[in-house]
């Protein structure tokens, strides 16, 4: 979970970027995010000259691929009752990435064959759903490997769902140029 406290007046341009108010919306991809934190936080507590117009900067960036994100939504072609059953799947396997996720078992979930599913799913999110299962286990995996220094790859692995370290060891690189140890090294 990430919060900010606001350096610039953000009203105007969630306005000018479109991005909704008092409304739930699902970036496509969330990778972004845990990214503009790590740097704004470290640029925060650098307090070098110019912070204050470069946590600007950042955070204007951030609303543009919030809202570049929220118009690929848009351009979903699912009918309102779809829509709903697609971002619900989407919220359980963002709040349950260590579950063993089948494409099968997705179709299922929102009322379409394995073939459609995977269609649909792709031209509606531009990416296939088990990408987004492994991209949601290794956001899952930055935040303990963040939070509990103590634990071993293998541990983390397992938490994840992982039944071979050494698959989540090559995801993880895959998805983020890293491997997990880099990662953790990097963070500190």
């Amino acid at each position: 979970m990430h919060w900010m406290h606001n350096f610039i007046q953000i009203a105007p341009l969630l306005e000018r970027y479109d991005i909704p108010v008092g409304q739930v919306f699902y970036p496509q991809n969330t990778s972004f995010i845990s990214e503009f934190f790590r740097r704004a936080k470290t640029e925060f507590c650098r307090r070098e000259l110019f912070r204050e117009e470069l946590l600007d900067s950042y955070v204007q960036s951030f609303l543009i691929q919030l809202s570049r994100s929220n118009k690929s939504s848009d351009k979903m072609d699912l009918n309102s009752s779809e829509h709903r059953r697609f971002h619900w799947l989407r919220y359980q396997i963002r709040t349950h990435p260590e579950k063993s996720w089948s494409v099968e078992e997705m179709a299922e979930a929102v009322g379409l064959s394995k073939s459609r599913f995977h269609a649909v799913y792709k031209a509606a999110f531009g990416n296939s759903p088990m990408q987004y299962v492994i991209e949601m286990k290794i956001d899952r995996a930055k935040t303990l490997l963040r939070v509990e220094e103590l634990s071993d790859l293998a541990t983390i692995a397992e938490k994840l769902g992982y039944k071979n370290q050494y698959h989540f060891i090559r995801q993880f690189k895959a998805v983020t140029g890293m491997t997990p140890g880099a990662f953790r090294k990097q963070k500190k």
